[in-house]
């Protein structure tokens, strides 16, 4: 049985609402942001009753040897009382507990401030968080107030690996590291977004997957249209910044300059960005009066005061012949083949 307890705290002089979930026969809780976003955890709070139900779903949904085997998986960890960190998978699961988008006003600010984590979900609709999308990558875990990809490999028993194990091997090294290819996206959409966060890079997953190069990076997405049509901004593991476009799949470098220093070996093992140290990234995305696109990105490094505006691009129509995009979009983070943290993520309408 579980029930639900609502009360008001004070955190960094704002009023939140927390809603904590008890389990009396397994003694496991947790809290969210606020009351009407339980979902967006329910997950971890369910997990000591609803292994059996979600690997049931698993095989209603799937009809599969592998549903089976999920479900046998689900009952050993429920038989064995080990409950750390089996997040029932968002298939048919996420049908049931998605969340409403949240109603945004400008600024956002999102301080990674309750721990917990969401799932990643197949749609935008299905996701168990009002203000974000795991498009890819497993897993957005909320821990000591502070966003972070996954840390390390999955469990053997995480429903994760084992889906990442069948779909896609090759990039997560089979299913250990989904992190290789996280894609986090607000679910709120934005016309003219200045988006920035800072990052702490942990570790490396030299993975031996031929995505692993030198334009994988950390980046901010915007105008987010789907997978396919979108602009990104940020710096890349061969010591780049760029910026750059896809359009209907294709990938347009609008500008690129090297800000950090070092050589980097394609398919090494090497990584130029810093690490274990916070840093600022900034970027801007107008739509100016002639109809053309500025995107313009910032960054502040390891023991530096202040941004500094490190590359421009304006997209009038000149790459590949594809008009600018122009139309508000979704935005968020994207990170390749590490492990990474990040805290204080604004996006506000310029």
């Amino acid at each position: 049985m579980i029930r639900i307890v609502s009360l008001k705290t004070a955190k960094n002089s704002e009023k939140r609402i927390r809603a904590r979930f008890f389990s009396k026969k397994y003694g496991l809780f947790i809290d969210s942001e606020e009351a009407h976003q339980y979902p967006l955890l329910v997950s971890r709070a369910l997990v000591n009753v609803s292994h059996i139900l979600t690997a049931t779903l698993y095989v209603v949904g799937m009809g599969s040897l592998f549903a089976l085997i999920l479900f046998w998986l689900a009952w050993s960890t429920v038989s064995s009382n080990t409950f750390s960190y089996f997040v029932p998978v968002p298939l048919n699961a996420a049908l049931v507990f998605g969340s409403s988008a949240a109603t945004i006003s400008t600024p956002l600010l999102y301080t990674f401030n309750i721990d917990g984590s969401v799932p990643e979900s197949s749609s935008m609709g299905s996701s168990w968080s009002p203000y974000w999308w795991v498009n890819s990558g497993g897993y957005l875990q909320i821990k000591n107030e502070v966003g972070q990809t996954v840390q390390g490999s999955l469990s053997l028993t995480d429903p994760w690996r084992l889906l990442y194990l069948s779909s896609n091997p090759v990039d997560t090294d089979n299913g250990v590291h989904p992190q290789n290819i996280f894609r986090l996206l607000t679910r709120s959409s934005w016309q003219d977004p200045r988006l920035q966060a800072t990052f702490y890079i942990t570790r490396d997953n030299f993975s031996s997957s031929p995505n692993r190069n030198a334009s994988n990076g950390i980046l901010f997405m915007s105008r987010y249209k789907d997978g396919n049509t979108l602009y990104y901004a940020g710096i890349r593991v061969d010591g780049t910044a760029v910026i750059k476009k896809k359009y209907n799949s294709t990938y347009y470098t609008m500008a690129q300059k090297k800000v950090f220093d070092g050589s980097y070996s394609e398919g090494g093992k090497n990584n130029l960005l810093p690490h274990n140290a916070w840093f600022h990234i900034r970027s801007d995305t107008v739509t100016n009066a002639d109809g053309t696109v500025s995107v313009r990105l910032y960054l502040r490094k390891p023991n530096e005061q202040s941004l500094t505006k490190i590359l421009e691009a304006k997209d009038s129509g000149n790459f590949g012949g594809t008009p600018p995009i122009t139309q508000a979009g979704y935005t968020g983070i994207r990170t390749d083949f590490m492990d990474v943290r990040f805290d204080s993520f604004v996006a506000m309408e310029l």
